[in-house]
């Protein structure tokens, strides 16, 4: 019996049995202890919008200072997998993150059997602009460069990332999401160097210029003949870009009645009264509607000096409008 205690109480494996049944674990690794449920979140499985749920870039921003003391010491990390082997994933992605070339090939050296998504050490260098990163991971052949990681770094207007992993990883990276996260942002030397170098863009990319505001960028992506949707126009009149509603309706860019009815509810009556002098599409019962409940008394005589509008819309209108609270407006449209 007493050679059997001692064969347990001597064991190698010990640490880890402890560990697998109970919390306790050492000082130095207790904040690593949190970070379990991130290697089996099943939302990590394939690439997604990195950059729309952010989820990523937070567990690495709250795992940067806890993580920093075991960079370049091989042998800590090494005890700290051994300890708590679910880590490895976040001490990859950290790793990219900041950029350590060396901590990135020595955590790939010694994965585990059940390595976490490729794709994700991959993008969050492109996010952070870490090119040596990307280019370590390039010549080992990391089997991570997908679309997301172009579309990331396009979107955050990093231009030497883009220009490597677009040189580099054509096939794997070429999609138009790239192109329409580079005009989303307004990053319009990237929208140059994309469509010269051959890449193509969805109708997202005008339209996201359009509601953003990049006037630029719409400029030089109608001049291409970029497709749009009414979602150009009619979200552009919606955030007021009188400037930018122009110069599509000028192009001859498609819209809806949505168009006015958002721009009166917003209370812009510059876009207003240009949609309604140079375009047909006109607007639903929502315009007045929408003006009147959000006290827009400009909005509202503009809209009833320029168009029929029944009886009932009128009344329903200012039932609304003192329902908020605007009494000014709902005295107007009641003597209408």
């Amino acid at each position: 019996m007493p050679s059997a205690v001692t064969a347990v109480l001597t064991s190698s494996d010990l640490w880890r049995r402890i560990l697998h049944f109970q919390c306790g674990c050492p000082h130095a690794y207790l904040a690593f202890v949190q970070l379990q449920h991130v290697a089996v979140d099943p939302t990590l499985a394939t690439p997604c919008a990195i950059q729309s749920t952010h989820s990523i870039h937070r567990i690495v921003l709250s795992c940067t200072s806890i993580i920093r003391p075991f960079m370049n010491r091989n042998e800590s990390l090494c005890s700290l997998l051994s300890a708590l082997p679910y880590v490895h994933p976040v001490l990859l992605w950290t790793a990219a993150a900041c950029g350590d070339v060396s901590m990135v090939l020595f955590l790939l050296e010694n994965r585990p059997q059940r390595p976490s998504p490729t794709w994700i050490p991959v993008t969050l260098a492109a996010w952070y602009r870490q090119l040596n990163v990307l280019k370590a991971l390039y010549k080992i052949q990391f089997p991570g460069f997908t679309p997301t990681a172009l579309e990331t770094a396009a979107g955050c207007g990093h231009k030497d990332i883009v220009c490597f992993l677009n040189e580099t990883c054509h096939n794997e990276c070429s999609t138009p999401g790239a192109f329409d996260a580079a005009a989303a942002n307004g990053h319009l030397e990237l929208v140059q160097y994309l469509w010269n170098s051959g890449g193509f863009c969805s109708k997202r990319a005008l339209d996201s210029a359009a509601v953003a505001n990049h006037i630029e960028t719409v400029e030089f992506l109608l001049e291409h003949g970029a497709p749009c949707s009414s979602s150009a126009v009619d979200k552009a009149s919606r955030a007021g870009h009188l400037e930018v509603v122009k110069i599509l309706t000028l192009a001859g860019k498609p819209a809806t009645k949505l168009a006015l009815d958002w721009a009166a509810e917003g209370g812009h009556v510059d876009v207003m009264a240009f949609l309604i002098a140079n375009r047909t599409e006109g607007c639903t019962a929502n315009a007045l509607l929408g003006a009147a409940k959000n006290g827009h008394l400009e909005a509202a005589r503009i809209l009833l000096a320029a168009l029929r509008i029944e009886r009932s819309n009128v009344v329903n209108a200012a039932v609304a409008a003192q329902r908020h609270g605007f009494d000014q407006v709902a005295m107007y449209l009641q003597q209408c």
